[in-house]
């Protein structure tokens, strides 16, 4: 979550357009994985579902409404170790993904919306080959044998 003030200082054509206010915004990720005690179908299953809410927000001409949309997939993990994944999922569940303005001036009045086909449906599959390590700091092998660093009369 987050919370902001904006101040905007504007002058065009000795038309203030100066405007100010607080906004915030939030998203929020939830996860489940579902019991699969006794069930082929619900093991290594799993749902997640992302929400995300603008609030209104001041621009030089006026304020850009709220906007907000919920997004969720479906995750089905399968074949030997887990190695193939089949991913179903749905951008803006509830179709309520869409754009507005109100502009307010001395000079004008406008209050829009604007959308288009956003939402989409997806099914992915996803295949493990083999084993790989990708690591950003590789661990190195600093360990010496002791006979390598220490002086003897034997190894002089």
């Amino acid at each position: 979550m987050n919370l902001m003030y904006r101040k905007v200082n504007a002058v065009i054509n000795d038309l203030d357009l100066s405007n100010e206010g607080f906004n915030w915004d939030a998203k929020l990720i939830a996860n489940y994985r579902f019991p699969s005690e006794n069930s082929l179908i619900f093991k290594k299953l799993s749902v997640q579902v992302t929400g995300e809410y603008e609030s209104p927000e001041v621009i030089p001409q006026g304020r850009r409404k709220e906007q907000y949309n919920v997004d969720m997939a479906l995750r089905k993990e399968f074949l030997k170790n887990s190695r193939g994944v089949l991913t179903f999922s749905v951008n803006d569940v509830f179709n309520t993904r869409r754009f507005g303005t109100i502009y307010d001036t001395e000079q004008f009045y406008q209050d829009s919306y604007r959308r288009w086909n956003v939402r989409s449906f997806r099914l992915t599959f996803s295949y493990k080959f083999g084993s790989a390590e990708f690591s950003l700091f590789p661990k190195k092998n600093n360990e010496r044998r002791d006979d390598e660093n220490t002086t003897t009369p034997e190894n002089g």
